[in-house]
């Protein structure tokens, strides 16, 4: 689904609609609007961001600026990220050596599947960026703010000790439990 175009749009869909529902439960419950009134410039902001590239408003670099907050309290979360976030700090460096010595045509193949990564997570975390902004304007804490927006909908980071083996036996276990 990481690599997915088509899963984005839907997804991005399903999550406003579930966040939306879901915030009734929380302490920004009643502030749905200013969540949904945020949802597309963090969008923009996250992919941006994600991609390298600078803000090109001032209201951008604000939201971009949220969004590393965000990170550091432990708000973002992904499908990609529960199997790939320990090992890729280890091996970034490695990484990139290897991509020096890669042709054109898999530069090219690995430049689609970058972007399509960037594009999934940015729509991923967008409307939980709108929720953890929110929620820290109204006075929560940057750590409870990180957890309500980690849990808005599917939290993919959350597991437990047996998770791993039956997420190898059946597809999207974590996410239908």
């Amino acid at each position: 689904t990481q690599y997915n175009i088509v899963f984005g749009g839907v997804n991005f869909l399903r999550d406003l609609g579930a966040a939306s529902l879901n915030l009734s439960t929380t302490e920004i419950a009643g502030k749905e609007k200013q969540v949904r009134a945020n949802v597309l410039p963090a969008l923009r902001a996250i992919y941006r961001d994600l991609r390298g590239k600078g803000a090109t408003t001032e209201s951008m670099a604000e939201m971009q600026d949220w969004f590393e907050r965000y990170q550091l309290a432990g708000g973002q979360t992904g499908y990609q990220n529960q199997f790939a976030e320990t090992k890729r700090k280890g091996n970034i460096v490695e990484q990139e050596l290897k991509r020096l010595n890669r042709g054109n045509v898999k530069k090219s193949v690995d430049w689609l599947f970058d972007w399509l990564s960037d594009y999934n997570d940015a729509i991923e975390n967008a409307v939980r960026l709108s929720a953890f902004k929110v929620a820290v304007e109204s006075g929560l804490s940057e750590d409870k703010a990180a957890s309500i927006a980690k849990n808005l909908t599917v939290n993919f980071n959350r597991k437990g000790a047996k998770s791993g083996l039956i997420s190898a036996l059946y597809a999207f276990f974590n996410a239908a439990v």
